[in-house]
């Protein structure tokens, strides 16, 4: 099988937040800034024929909670919610 994935909107976990002291391009996480991903996917057979396709909004409010499988990785929340909706989208195939 083959899965297209195209990422149409991206917004990482947390913000930066211009009331506080200037301290470069530190990134404030926190529960109110979740990550964000907006994607389209087609999934096709090996000869081709499509098997599912669709448009996602993959949205996680409770992602600093439980354990991340990527704790060094700047990318870890992102990576996480992809995980996650990889795992809801394919399970069983």
């Amino acid at each position: 099988q083959r899965l297209s994935v195209s990422i149409t909107e991206l917004d990482m976990a947390g913000e930066f937040e211009p009331w506080r002291p200037p301290s470069g391009d530190a990134r404030i996480v926190k529960d109110t800034y979740p990550p964000r991903i907006d994607l389209t996917f087609s999934l096709a057979a090996d000869d081709g024929k499509l098997i599912k396709e669709g448009a996602r909004r993959l949205r996680d409010p409770a992602f600093l909670t439980g354990v991340n499988r990527y704790p060094d990785d700047p990318l870890r929340y992102e990576k996480a919610l992809v995980d996650r909706w990889l795992e809801q989208e394919l399970a069983g195939r």
